[in-house]
């Protein structure tokens, strides 16, 4: 478990890692998963392939109603 990790539990938070890697990420894929798991919010954090994509994350996330926050770069 990562620090990330530990602070969210700390706060009563079930963190849920989904990685998506590659220069075409399976992102709606990732949305699917996240509804499945019925995902509260999601937190972007700092991966490149994610920077070349955040429009298109963004746009899943509000399209969802997941409120979003990226990780500063």
């Amino acid at each position: 478990m990562n620090a990330s990790e530990e602070q969210a539990r700390a706060l009563d938070l079930q963190p849920q890692r989904l990685r998506v890697a590659g220069p075409n990420p399976d992102l709606q894929a990732a949305f699917a998963a996240m509804r499945q798991q019925h995902a509260d919010a999601l937190l972007v954090l700092e991966e490149p392939v994610l920077g070349v994509h955040a429009k298109e994350v963004s746009e899943l996330a509000a399209k969802d109603r997941l409120p979003t926050l990226f990780a500063p770069s």
